[in-house]
């Protein structure tokens, strides 16, 4: 007989198995409710997660503070008690960790406690959290704060299991193209060919080409093993404006001329010369340059450089050795500017000097002008005779009659509103695509600061003050004035004041001075996308047709003015460098009258206009400037607040952050044709010599860098052989250069 088996032993097993599925199925529940409380990091793109992520960043840059926390850091975890709410208390705890890490910084900051709303207390939770988590230790923490848009853009690894939509080159891609699901090699364009210091303009096309089934009719059919497949969702198709040829040029350009000397063995066509002597033997700090085709606004190149001393200054960071040593502010060091080192050409801003005399030229046609007048005009643009044309302006022919003057100004106001210097613009899609959308800066003139900051009305202004100030001597003429009215006024004539542009702003207006000259009557705006897939996938070409704001006839004397700047007036001397420079390519610029006749070639049709903002340190030396500064600050520190004396100090002081700007803008046409076709627009900051101590072309003297690299640049992209563009040949030496 066999004995019987005791239940206990299986028993025993069951009991074990059921208790470690209990424990599994428990610590299942606590990693969820553990995981939903934080940030969701995956493989997986997360439009969700990054919008959040993105607006707490944007907000947190807007609330970091120099210097360490001053109240008592919190202890973690930290609980919820009957005066502090949950997330309250997350939020706490995450700004707690945050400052300790930005504590470590070269120049400690901190976060300030105050957090808005509900909505915005999950934004910025989460955000503390990944900073915390990514940043490698405070100075990472504060670049990733400086650019936020980039830290969100970067956050998300690619979706393994969906695909974002093709990022096509080419505006003359068919809808055939567009709308095929595959990328192919080269149709697509990658993030090394992108202009550089764009991603952040560019981070609405990322999420535009997510891949969200529901806003995208693409998708790919994947194979990932023999005789497996499976449809990948595909986001939506979206086509850039640049072209790759004139990108390179550029670019090339721009880095050679902010002193990268790998770029400079490239740039043949470069003038290199005179950078041996200048800091970092660079001949600008900074250079942004812009290509726009007339015909449809589209932005073909966008090119920027600086060098790592200009970085090192806007960040705020100590000066480096060979480094030109700027003024220092009250603090002791130059103030953190770091929004200066996003896309020279499409982001940077400056006062516009000479560049506000085409629409103020554009608004004196409007406005009804005498016969002498209007013959006046082209020399005036040619030389950049400002005072004579404020005279005009002005009314000085009609002994400055106050009503002639504040009807000049209103068409002047009205002219420049219409070719976009008083408002923003959406450089992506010019507002045609929702969800495409990235506002700029362009420019404004003519608006008028009153005392609360904002800007009022066109002044009839008083005119025994305009007399007193027109009749002056030649070089005091316009200057000094008296009546605040006047003073702002003359300011804004001056292209300085209250006015301010971009080069996409002065692009902007100079598309429509084109349009003019080519008979149209309506004109597009510098954009950077081509076109853009709809989710049912209809491809949408941007186009604009923005009706001229002055009469096409106006523009005559204007771009006759425009034509001879590089030959005989203001940009003649770059024009000379510029030729002097070119090695092994064919120059067909003339940069005089006489050669421009004896030419037996093709040359380049150019209307151009230079522009220098006031830089009230170009007549010194850099320990000249940096004294005066110095003393500026004694004296402002030792004088009461409110008095006459403290607000000349204080505008003194301000002139101790001014950067040596100089502008360049021209329209280009093809040889032999009566039509312009490429708007090109150069800002530079100009550089100082190592051994005079002296800003680059001090008083204007030496040639405008910003017209030398934008006249090689216009030559070499025309004269150069390509399959693309005619060759133009040059059969002898319109310059007698060796």
């Amino acid at each position: 007989m066999h004995p019987l088996l005791s239940p206990l032993p299986p028993l025993r097993v069951v009991t074990a198995v059921m208790a470690l599925l209990a424990m599994f199925f428990a610590a299942q529940l606590m990693w969820q409710r553990y995981a939903l409380d934080q940030v969701v990091e995956n493989r997986y793109k997360d439009a969700e997660f990054q919008s959040h992520l993105f607006s707490g960043l944007q907000w947190l840059e807007g609330t970091v503070q120099a210097g360490p926390a001053t109240e008592q850091p919190t202890v973690c975890p930290h609980k919820a008690n009957e005066e502090t709410s949950l997330k309250e208390a997350q939020l706490q705890c995450a700004r707690a960790a945050l400052n300790a890490k930005l504590a470590t910084a070269s120049t400690p900051h901190h976060i300030l406690e105050n957090v808005p709303d509900e909505t915005l207390q999950r934004d910025v939770l989460k955000a503390m959290q990944w900073l915390t988590r990514n940043a490698s230790d405070g100075n990472h923490a504060l670049t990733l704060l400086r650019n936020p848009e980039r830290a969100a853009r970067q956050n998300s690894l690619p979706d393994p299991f969906r695909l974002a939509g093709c990022l096509f080159a080419g505006a003359d891609r068919t809808a055939s193209q567009v709308n095929s699901s595959a990328c192919l090699g080269g149709a697509s364009v990658t993030d090394t060919d992108l202009p550089p210091d764009i991603q952040d303009l560019l981070y609405p096309v990322q999420r535009y080409r997510a891949a969200i089934r529901s806003d995208s009719p693409n998708s790919l059919q994947w194979e990932p093993a023999p005789g497996m497949k499976t449809p990948l969702a595909q986001g939506r198709h979206v086509t850039v404006a640049w072209v790759a040829r004139a990108q390179t040029q550029a670019q090339t350009t721009a880095a050679c001329y902010a002193g990268d000397s790998g770029a400079c063995r490239k740039c043949t066509w470069c003038n290199t010369a005179p950078s041996g002597a200048m800091f970092e033997s660079a001949r600008t700090r900074a250079i942004g340059i812009l290509i726009v085709d007339v015909k449809t606004g589209a932005i073909e190149a966008a090119a920027s450089a600086y060098t790592p001393c200009y970085a090192a200054q806007q960040n705020g960071e100590r000066t480096l050795a060979g480094c030109p040593l700027l003024p220092s502010t009250i603090s002791g060091k130059r103030p953190e500017s770091s929004f200066r080192l996003g896309s020279q050409s499409l982001l940077q801003t400056a006062m516009p000097g000479s560049q506000a005399k085409v629409p103020i030229a554009l608004g004196l046609m409007q406005s009804g002008l005498s016969a002498q007048e209007v013959a006046a005009l082209p020399s005036i643009l040619t030389r950049s005779a400002t005072e004579e044309l404020i005279d005009i302006v002005l009314c000085r022919a009609q002994d400055f009659l106050p009503s002639c003057a504040q009807h000049r100004l209103f068409s002047i106001a009205n002219v420049a509103h219409g070719m976009g210097w008083v408002s923003r613009t959406d450089i992506l899609t010019l507002g045609q695509i929702k969800g495409l959308n990235s506002p700029q800066f362009a420019g404004r003139l003519m608006q008028l600061p009153v005392n609360n900051g904002s800007t009022g009305a066109i002044p009839m202004l008083d005119r025994n003050a305009m007399r007193q100030c027109g009749f002056k001597p030649v070089q005091e003429r316009w200057r000094n004035c008296h009546s605040a009215d006047l003073v702002n006024t003359v300011a804004e004539l001056f292209g300085q004041g209250n006015a301010l542009t971009s080069p996409v702003g002065i692009a902007n207006g100079l598309l429509q001075l084109a349009a003019a000259g080519n008979g149209e009557t309506a004109s597009s705006s510098a954009h950077l996308l081509a076109a853009a897939q709809d989710s049912v996938g209809i491809n949408h070409i941007i186009k604009a047709g923005i009706p001229l704001t002055f009469q096409p006839a106006s523009a005559r004397p204007v771009l006759l003015g425009l034509s001879h700047t590089h030959t005989e007036g203001t940009a003649r001397s770059a024009c000379q460098a510029a030729r002097i420079a070119v090695n092994g390519v064919a120059w067909a610029i003339p940069c005089s009258l006489q050669t421009a006749r004896d030419s037996k070639t093709a040359i380049l049709r150019i209307a151009s206009k230079t522009g220098t903002p006031v830089f009230s340190a170009d007549r010194l030396t850099l320990p000249q400037w940096r004294a005066s500064c110095v003393q500026t600050v004694n004296e402002l520190a030792s004088t009461g607040k409110g008095q006459k004396r403290w607000y000349y100090l204080r505008n003194e002081f301000s002139k101790c952050q001014m950067a040596p700007i100089k502008w360049y803008a021209m329209l280009v046409g093809q040889p032999d044709t009566k039509t312009w076709d490429k708007v090109v627009v150069v800002i530079a900051e100009r550089n100082w010599n190592r051994t005079t101590q002296i800003v680059d072309s001090a008083r204007d003297i030496d040639a405008n860098v910003a017209a030398e690299a934008g006249l090689v640049l216009a030559n070499v992209l025309y004269a150069k052989s390509d399959a693309n563009v005619r060759s133009i040949p040059l059969e002898h030496n319109p310059e007698g250069q060796p």
